[in-house]
């Protein structure tokens, strides 16, 4: 049987479920289905796009990743985390800094 989702976070671990139950599964990653989808956004017309988007000849599935790959792609999630925030503070210290410099230079002129 052939199994058939919008690729996410948690199709992935779905995937592999079906996979060992002995089906098929294809995800399509999201912006191939948003075309598709008629109406308002809910689970019927979205069933209905991914299905659409599925007949479609020159739809590039996404492979199920494994558990380690997800994993490393939290690792590397976090680490951007990490460095946009301690970018952040670096920012926000020298602002500081050059800002109490500059006042302290102004009171010590007046």
């Amino acid at each position: 049987c052939r199994v058939v989702m919008e690729a996410c976070y948690s199709s992935h671990y779905w995937g592999r479920t079906f996979e060992d139950m002995g089906h098929t599964v294809d995800l399509i990653p999201a912006q191939h289905v948003t075309p598709f989808v008629r109406g308002n956004k809910n689970d019927s017309n979205d069933t209905l796009a991914i299905f659409e988007a599925s007949t479609r000849p020159f739809i590039r599935f996404v492979p199920v990743k494994t558990i380690a790959q997800q994993e490393v792609l939290i690792l590397h999630r976090l680490r951007e985390r990490l460095l946009s925030s301690r970018i952040v503070r670096i920012l926000m210290r020298s602002i500081t800094h050059s800002h109490s410099c500059r006042s302290l230079l102004l009171a010590t002129l007046r």
